[in-house]
């Protein structure tokens, strides 16, 4: 039987404490910031937000802040209003910071329309092949709200 690479079990382990981590600061923010944290599967709103990430993302669009790296995996940040940025979890605090009290925070990221009554959310995608969690940071006005709500259940 052949061992387990070493490095690999370790990338792996690193991969898994990010994604406890990651699903620790979602459930913060959560209740930090009244926000609706997803606990089943993303409703069809949610879907569209999530394939617009990996859309941008396969075409090489999305540029990475400079505090991730790839051999120490940590959770990554993926805000929808700025969809061509990954940022680490410091960042991606000043990122949110930077557009309170502005119309980008009371503008939907699903239809954009501008409104008061936003909800912000907050997602998870798993690590995959021993990468970082990415954490889907988003808005939605209340009829996308209603429309995302999961009809699975």
């Amino acid at each position: 039987m052949t061992e387990p690479d070493p490095a690999v079990t370790a990338r792996r382990d690193q991969a898994a404490a990010a994604d406890q981590h990651a699903r620790e600061i979602i459930r913060m923010a959560a209740e930090a910031a009244d926000a609706h944290k997803d606990t089943g599967p993303p409703g069809p709103v949610e879907w569209v937000i999530i394939r617009r990430m990996i859309a941008t993302a396969k075409r090489k669009e999305i540029t990475v802040c400079p505090h991730i790296s790839p051999a120490a995996p940590q959770p990554e940040f993926w805000q929808a209003w700025d969809p061509r940025r990954v940022r680490c979890q410091d960042c991606a605090l000043a990122a949110w910071q930077a557009i309170l009290g502005t119309e980008l925070a009371e503008t939907c990221d699903n239809c954009s329309t501008v409104t008061e009554q936003i909800t912000d959310r907050v997602t998870q995608m798993p690590p995959v092949a021993a990468q970082a969690p990415v954490v889907i940071s988003f808005r939605l006005c209340p009829a996308c709200q209603a429309a995302n709500q999961n009809t699975t259940g």
